[in-house]
């Protein structure tokens, strides 16, 4: 009997040709994203870690600027010590005090022909007239001291502070010139403690005029005067 031809089933092989081909396609595509994806993954962190700092090394340090205050460990803690007067003579209120500071700057420190003006701009100060220090700054660690004391005006003997937050502006300037110009902050608060000060009677003359002097001056000067001393408590 002879034997029975099969028709080759090309549609099949064409099928089977076709999905050969669509596979190594996207197993191409596979390898090429897969590879991207090495890619990023690998360098993503190599980007990030070269604005780290080495592995031992610190972050670079900001700048420590503003007032060093006496008795304070830290920059800008402005304690201004609260006393009272005790003794013979107490105060019925207790008063708030001065204290002493020292404007510094890591970045632009103390230099032959510097000066420093520090201006105190929060709110509440006299916008018209803000309070402000001029002071030496040729050397040392920080300018020459500043006394500072509670206010809203400029005054001519200490730079004017407030309570609780303050804002302050600087300029550091050699010869003619600013060199750094900046702002920083500083919080100031009353001391936790309060001092007690012995206040005592003081004696005081009392006294008056018997008897004016003589001739044409006479009403300016006294020719007799009676003593009165008395004790009593210096007015607050």
């Amino acid at each position: 009997m002879p034997a029975r031809y099969v028709p080759y089933n090309t549609g099949k092989c064409c099928n089977l040709q076709i999905l050969y081909f669509m596979v190594r396609k996207m197993s191409k595509r596979t390898r090429c994203i897969s590879y991207l994806m090495k890619i990023v993954v690998l360098s993503t962190p190599l980007v990030f870690m070269q604005s780290l700092p080495s592995w031992g090394q610190s972050a670079p340090a900001a700048p420590e600027i503003g007032f060093e205050v006496e008795g304070q460990s830290e920059l800008n803690q402005i304690v201004l010590p609260l006393f009272k007067y005790v003794g013979e003579c107490p105060s019925a209120t207790t008063y708030i005090s001065d204290t002493k500071a020292w404007f510094t700057s890591s970045s632009e420190p103390p230099k032959n022909g510097r000066r420093v003006i520090i201006r105190n701009i929060s709110r509440g100060m006299s916008p018209d007239n803000f309070p402000y220090t001029d002071r030496d700054y040729s050397k040392g660690r920080g300018s020459e001291s500043t006394k500072i004391s509670i206010g809203t005006r400029h005054s001519g003997s200490a730079f004017v502070v407030k309570r609780d937050a303050n804002e302050f502006e600087y300029e550091i300037r050699q010869d003619n010139s600013v060199v750094e110009r900046g702002q920083f902050s500083s919080f100031v608060r009353g001391s936790s403690t309060v001092s007690e000060i012995p206040r005592e009677q003081v004696e005081v003359d009392k006294g008056y005029c018997a008897e004016k002097g003589s001739g044409f001056l006479g009403f300016l000067s006294c020719k007799n005067w009676v003593e009165n001393k008395v004790k009593e408590c210096p007015k607050d």
